[in-house]
């Protein structure tokens, strides 16, 4: 049996404890059993696929710019980073729409899910009167979310990666490459230059490596946090939705 992750747990927790702790069942529940079972299952499900992006979040932030292969001696590669960063990226747009879905099926709302989305939900009359876009409005700027979302659909619509440190550190690896291999260039460098400057750039990229790791971390963690906030309140307004009151 798989251990909860952070999101399932904070739903999971809020919802069941909710639905045991109470003097008799959700009025939803005993008019229509299996329903209402259904109901609550939809949304454990969907949290559990939350755990799913998750799990991978955290092994792509482990391995982040390192060789496959080389965990112990710790071999970098820029385009190990790079691979590592735009996966992060689509696993933290996937991860928001997962929330998004989470909401939809906990309120019943209805909506398909190849249409929902953080910003149809936020202007959703239902979803207007609840603490959910005041929860989302206080991470939104310290996770950056619209600058995130511009990262991310760079890399989805044009294979490009946002980031000036990496993409500076990019072009220097070309560079020398260029220099030493480039059929254009007239007068390549030594093969004594080339080993001594690749091995310049790889020592620096232990670095760069280092500091996307702590910067991606913390964005992950602040992630973990906004997610875990909407997720207790999400399993609140099921419980409401479950026990027939108004939302």
């Amino acid at each position: 049996m798989k251990v909860p992750g952070t999101i399932s747990k904070a739903y999971s927790d809020v919802l069941l404890n909710g639905i045991n702790e109470a003097d008799e069942l959700p009025a939803a529940i005993k008019a229509d059993t299996k329903w209402g079972m259904l109901f609550v299952f939809s949304g454990l499900g969907v949290a559990g696929q939350v755990d799913e992006i998750e799990r991978e979040m955290k092994v792509v932030l482990d391995r982040l710019g390192i060789v496959p292969g080389s965990l112990f001696s710790k071999i970098y590669s820029i385009d190990e980073l790079i691979f590592g960063i735009k996966y992060y990226l689509i696993a933290w747009s996937t991860m928001k729409d997962l929330m998004a879905s989470l909401i939809n099926v906990s309120l019943d709302l209805g909506i398909h899910e190849n249409d929902v989305s953080f910003g149809m939900l936020l202007r959703n009359k239902k979803i207007q009167k609840t603490n959910i876009p005041p929860i989302c409005k206080k991470y939104a700027g310290i996770l950056d979310v619209s600058h995130t979302d511009k990262r991310r659909n760079s890399v989805i619509h044009r294979g490009k990666l946002i980031d000036q440190e990496v993409s500076e550190y990019q072009s220097k690896y070309r560079g020398l490459y260029s220099r030493r291999y480039s059929l254009l260039n007239s007068n390549p460098i030594s093969d004594d230059e080339f080993d001594r400057e690749i091995k310049e750039l790889n020592t620096g990229l232990g670095g760069l490596v280092e500091l996307k790791n702590s910067e991606f971390d913390k964005h992950f963690k602040l992630t973990l946090r906004l997610n875990v906030e909407l997720a207790e309140e999400i399993a609140k307004l099921a419980l409401m939705y479950l026990n027939q009151e108004r939302i």
